[in-house]
């Protein structure tokens, strides 16, 4: 980087952007990869780059297509961060200012990207390097690319000189950039090109060193310098160049956008400050005092052209609209690199070439190629010049230059408050340069001198500018000595304006430092003159008559209606002085006339138009002007209502009022309405002359709107139209449409609950002939129709004859079910099995409305009509065999239509009822029931209408008793059904009683044993019961075993106490007895039963009793019958 010591600056114009380079980059060709991507860090001079607290700087990152990487930059003492580049592989780029020692961010890695990163010195660090070392492989490596020699052309205007041929080190950069073969260039090297180089402008120990985004250098003006013109100037100095950085297009595109801050006072074009533009973008910024030298003699007129017609003045588009991006800023880049292009510098491709790899967005990019381009072509094409420059080589100002007065030449006069008369018009000037497509610059900010001239009158500005608009006034006394006459008045207004204008360079001390310019002018002037006249009238005047239409809105853009025509006599008492016919304006004007009192009468009106009353006009001034406003005719349009049949005559719910008619001009734009009333009548009047056509476009109640169009014309002889409309009226067709639907109140579905059902519900429907959303029998109407429907299986109603109870349908001529506009009130008259009867009374109303006829406020879908299932309740006792409260039994019940069950238990009390219940968690444990799918509620019962089967479950509490079960019946609505007492009876009992002898012990020649055993007793009823059993053992009874053992049994016995004993038998004794469920007392067992026992025993051990001279031959066996 160039530096320079010990400067001090007198003047420095803010070429900081746009006379240095940024840096270029170049990045090295990726093989794309489908699994990763490649981030490559350049090399950093004065900073590291770390990622994860490890040095990359110079290295290359793999990682995964889509992975994050955060990264540090940090800048060594003495030295700030600039700037932190992010490019990608498809071409885009992202630079982000920092100007900080440490900077973070983030970086997407979806494609091979390259990091660069550019550290300045700090200027206010004392450690900062004294030189920047160039080391190899750096990102920026700063070169000084050597000047080209400006082309010129000679005093007398010819061709500008080619373009040199070697390029500069910058375009050679670029071109090096772009060549096909840069997959050679390895991943260290960087394009060499220019550097901002703040040092070349700002000399160390600066104290005030410019803001390089908003700089503002001091310029002097060489006062001994003669050529350069001060109106642009207050004197020669100090002056403020400003200088605004722009950097939208980055790298060796970077300018600043400078201009002339000084220019207040006497101020350009629209008040605006001039561009300055700077030439030899490759070389330096000059330093030191200089002074800025006209040259006139400048002979590049190709860079004059671009500055005649680029970007002139701050904050505005180029003079000419083709070269006009539309964006004041890009139009004073386009201005500037096409004055670098046309001095010389460098070539249109090499910098379309850099706008195009720039980063900057395509439509940017795009247009300023286009317009950059077109003002680069049309400067070399000389045919574009049209005269524009003299022989010398000078701008012409006066080239095509226009000047103008505007004002009236003879628009009269009014008397002012001072004494004098002032003439109407107000007289302004404008002088625009030349410009081939008529959009020439107003320039008189540049008049230099302004001459009005008006012999016999006086000139009154208006202002105190050069230029300042102005009127004529002459006192009034003057005035009147020229009406005796007449009198004109002859305007003149010359002006001067510089003529020759150039550029106004700043030549730099040496040859090595860069000039700057701006457009000035030179010494001759161009003058230009215009001519106004006024006239006064002689003494006397005339009248002018204004016909006016009375009414525009009427009369306005109608061919039926002119102003042209009207033949007005002017009398003066009872003679007519003057005739007058209006023009297609409406004016007329008379002969001169005396001043005086007047009458005007109109004798024949104009087309379309009625006569005006008479006027009277008070004369006095040269003209009179009197308007008169006529009345326009007007058209009236009546129309008749009718209905197309009279079925519904008579019916409230079918009217001719209120049907509205539009009426429509030739246009087609509605310009009235027309309402109907109770007879069908409504008319339309102060229509303007010409075609209508009439369209309904509301029907009345009850009708379908009318498609017939009608027509009406009004002239000036029909200022009348009768119309009838025929009106259908409407009907409701029912077929197929489902009228009710029922739904089941606690499901609110069309399925029907326990055994009810939703079919055969009958319905009254009744028809009224209003349109109301009540009853309409509430207001004493009567209804004309009355049916009775049923419903079908699915709960629904169609208006048909398969639904149809009573009444007669009303059809139409194709015999389709229709109902006629109107109100229904629809009511259940009888409910369906198991259901209760609705009293909800449902209101539906047929109407039409776009043109169709609608029913709404059926009971269907979300407005189903609910029934509500009949419900109700069972109650009844558990007791035991001794009548006493049997609590905690449980109870099945189940639907025997629809097999649902659940379980209900009795209470302490014994007592069984689904009235009592959890509604809200039934059929839970001992919660109580609930039947059905609707929500549980303590004003209803559990039960549905239904049969139900009641059955007792088995438990503890009954082990042992007989299980009962019956049946209930739900009939109606809240029935509590009172089931008789369930009496839980034990089980039948049973003692099994065994006889046991030794086998020894018998002796079968005497016959069998045989054994009786007696039992009596008392059951839980208080019955007495005595019972005999006898057992036989015969030889098959006989085994190997030491005793022989045969039963019997006491069966189907009532629970209760008994006592079991066995009577004496011959030739056998009782040894020992033993019972299980019993108590042995003796020879006696004692059985006190209980519920959860059926079978006791009892067993005899007997021994053979010695009686030798005894037998059992004798013995006989009686059959006892016993009663139960």
């Amino acid at each position: 980087m160039k530096k320079f010591s010990n400067r001090c600056i007198s003047l420095i114009l803010s070429l900081l952007m746009l006379c240095t380079s940024i840096p270029i980059y170049t990045f090295p060709v990726y093989a794309k990869e489908t699994e990763n991507a490649v981030l490559k860090i350049l090399e950093v001079e004065h900073g590291t780059v770390t990622v994860n607290s490890e040095d990359v700087t110079g290295k290359s990152i793999t990682v995964a297509v889509g992975d994050s990487v955060t990264y540090q930059v940090s800048a060594e003492s003495g030295y700030t961060i600039d700037y932190v580049t992010t490019s990608y592989e498809d071409g885009a780029s992202k630079k982000v200012p920092v100007s900080k020692s440490e900077y973070s961010n983030t970086v997407i890695v979806d494609q091979p990207t390259n990091i660069a990163v550019s550290i300045v010195a700090d200027k206010n660090s004392d450690s900062k390097a004294t030189e920047d070392k160039k080391d190899e492989g750096t990102t920026v490596e700063t070169a000084t690319p050597t000047p080209e020699p400006t082309p010129t052309e000679s005093p007398n205007g010819s061709e500008a000189k080619k373009e040199a041929t070697k390029d500069t080190a910058k375009e050679q950069a670029v071109k090096e950039d772009n060549t096909e073969n840069n997959a050679d260039v390895t991943e260290n090297e960087a394009v060499k090109g220019e550097q901002f180089d703040d040092e070349a402008f700002y000399p160390e120990g600066e104290e005030d060193v410019p803001d390089s985004d908003n700089a503002e250098i001091w310029g002097y003006l060489d006062p001994n310098t003669s050529e350069i013109s001060t109106y642009s100037f207050d004197d020669y100095g100090p002056y403020v160049i400003k200088n605004e950085r722009f950097d939208d297009f980055g790298g060796v595109l970077r300018i600043g956008l400078k201009y002339v801050v000084g220019d207040n006072e006497n101020v350009d074009s629209r008040g605006q400050w001039r561009n300055v533009y700077c030439l030899n973008y490759s070389k330096d910024c000059p330093d030191g005092k200089g002074s800025f030298s006209y040259k006139g003699g400048w002979t590049n007129r190709k860079v004059e052209y671009a500055f005649y017609w680029g970007s002139v003045y701050y904050g505005q588009c180029c003079r000419w609209s083709a070269y006009s991006t539309g964006n004041w800023k890009l139009d004073y880049f386009v201005t500037q690199w096409a004055i670098h292009i046309l001095n010389g510098e460098v070539s249109l491709a090499t910098v379309n070439n850099w706008i195009n790899n720039s980063s900057n967005t395509s439509g940017a990019k795009s247009i300023t190629v286009d317009r950059l381009t077109k003002m680069v072509n049309d400067a070399n094409n000389g045919n574009m010049y049209g005269g524009l420059f003299d022989s010398e080589g000078w701008i012409d100002m006066t080239h095509g230059a226009t000047f103008s007065l505007s004002g009236n030449n003879n628009p009269g006069w009014y008397e002012g408050s001072d004494g004098y008369m002032y003439s109407n018009a107000t007289y302004s000037c404008s002088f625009k340069t030349y410009s081939a497509t008529n959009d020439g610059f107003d320039f008189r900010e540049q008049i230099t001198s302004y001459d009005i001239s008006a012999p016999g009158a006086e000139v009154y500005k208006l202002d105190k500018r050069t230029y300042a608009d102005f009127q004529i006034r002459i006192p009034k006394s003057t005035y009147a000595s020229y009406q005796t006459t007449g009198k004109t008045i002859n305007v003149s207004v010359t002006l001067t304006i510089p003529k020759r204008w150039g550029c106004a360079i700043y030549d730099p001390p040496a040859s090595n430092y860069q000039k700057v310019c701006m457009l000035n002018w030179f010494d001759q002037e161009g003058t230009f003159t215009q001519n106004k006249t006024l006239t006064i009238e002689q003494a006397g005047g005339k009248i002018q008559i204004n016909k006016r239409s009375a009414n525009t809105s009427v009369t306005n853009g109608n061919g039926e209606y002119s102003l042209q025509g009207a033949v007005f006599d002017i009398y003066s008492g009872n003679t007519v002085v003057d005739t007058l016919t209006t023009d297609a304006n409406g004016n007329a004007t008379s002969k001169t006339l005396s001043y005086g009192s007047y009458t005007i009468k109109e004798r024949t009106a104009s087309k379309g138009y009625n006569k005006a009353a008479d006027v009277t006009v008070n004369h006095k001034n040269s003209v009179s002007s009197v308007t008169i406003n006529e009345p326009p005719k007007t058209g009236t349009i009546n129309l008749q209502k009718k209905a197309k049949t009279d079925t519904y005559s008579g019916f409230e719910s079918y009217t001719l009022k209120g049907a509205e008619y539009t009426i429509y001009n030739a246009a087609g734009k509605s310009v009235g309405t027309i309402v109907t009333d109770a007879n069908g009548k409504g008319s339309k009047s102060g229509l303007p002359l010409g075609k209508y056509t009439v369209k309904e476009t509301k029907a009345p109640d009850g009708y379908y709107i009318s498609t017939t169009v009608d027509a009406a014309n009004f002239n000036s002889n029909t200022l009348s139209v009768d119309i009838t409309s025929i009106e259908e009226p409407g009907t409701f067709v029912t077929e197929d449409k489902v009228f009710l639907e029922k739904v089941d109140a606690e499901t609110l579905t069309a399925t029907a609950q326990g055994a009810g059902s939703l079919k055969n519900a009958e319905y009254t429907v009744k028809y009224y002939d209003v349109i109301s959303d009540h009853d309409p029998s509430k207001d004493a109407k009567t209804p004309k129709y009355t049916w009775v429907f049923k419903t079908d299986e699915k709960g629904q109603i169609k208006l048909d004859d398969s639904h149809l109870v009573s009444g007669t349908l009303l059809k139409d001529s194709s015999g389709h079910v229709i109902l006629p506009v109107g109100t229904l009130t629809i009511q259940e008259s009888k409910a369906p099995v198991g259901y209760n009867l609705s009293s909800t009374l449902y209101v539906a109303n047929t109407y039409v409305i776009n043109g169709s006829t609608v029913i709404k406020g059926l009971p269907t879908g979300e407005n189903a009509a609910k029934e509500v299932p009949s419900r109700g309740d069972v109650q009844f006792a558990k007791t035991n065999e001794r009548n006493r409260p049997m609590g905690n039994i449980p109870f099945k019940l189940t639907s025997k239509t629809t097999g649902e069950s659940h379980v209900i238990y009795s209470d302490a009390d014994g007592l069984i009822r689904t009235a009592v219940r959890d509604n809200s968690n039934p059929n839970v444990d001992k919660n109580g029931v609930w039947f059905g799918e609707g929500k549980a509620s303590k004003s209803k019962g559990a039960l549905l209408f239904d049969t139900y089967l009641v059955e007792e479950q088995p438990c503890e509490e009954n082990k042992g008793y007989i299980l009962d079960s019956f049946e209930v019946t739900i009939s109606k609505d809240g029935a509590v059904v009172n089931a008789d007492t369930v009496r839980n009876l034990p089980e039948l009992k049973k003692i099994i009683v065994t006889k046991k002898i030794k086998a020894a012990d018998i002796n079968f020649a005497n016959g069998n044993p045989v054994f009786t055993f007696k039992c009596t007793g008392t059951d839980y009823e208080g019955a007495k019961h005595t019972y005999y059993q006898m057992v036989e053992i015969t030889q098959a009874d006989v085994s190997s075993a030491e005793y022989v053992s045969v039963s019997c049994e006491f069966k189907d016995l009532k629970m209760g106490d008994y006592v079991v004993t066995e009577e004496k038998a011959s030739r056998y004794k009782i040894e020992k007895v033993t019972a299980e469920g019993g108590t042995v007392s003796g020879e006696k067992v004692t059985f006190d039963m209980t519920p959860a026992n059926d079978t006791y025993t009892a067993t005899y051990v007997n021994k053979k009793f010695e009686w030798q001279y005894f037998t059992d031959k004798t013995m006989k066996t009686n059959s006892i019958k016993v009663k139960k």
